[in-house]
């Protein structure tokens, strides 16, 4: 694959509080094009569990979504400043909307 060793890697990228998804999504498909040729880079805009093999291996998959930081209740307890809830965290989450039908997509009154 494009990636090498990199393929299939997570990373978290902190970013100032007003940076959209879509200016990091953007920065990142650009990086990539630089590298591997823009016909050659597919950004994928669904936070879903991508199966590698639905993906065209022709191709540099980016996948981008928005994580919270995730504390256990001691950890909230321990972390007093502003600075110590916002540096050192090792643990996120994300959330993805679902719906009951399994529709990937459905009006916001579908979604649980």
């Amino acid at each position: 694959g494009f990636f090498e060793e990199e393929e299939g890697k997570e990373y978290i990228y902190k970013e100032p509080k007003l940076t959209g998804l879509s200016e990091i999504s953007q920065r990142l498909l650009k990086l990539y094009a630089d590298k591997f040729g823009a016909d050659n880079v597919k950004i994928i805009q669904d936070s879903n569990k991508v199966n590698p093999k639905d993906l065209d291996p022709k191709y540099a998959y980016i996948q981008v979504t928005y994580v919270t930081p995730f504390f256990e209740e001691k950890e909230i307890e321990d972390r007093k400043t502003d600075f110590e809830m916002h540096h050192n965290i090792n643990r996120f989450v994300f959330e993805t909307p679902f719906t009951l039908s399994g529709k990937k997509h459905g009006g916001v009154e579908e979604q649980c």
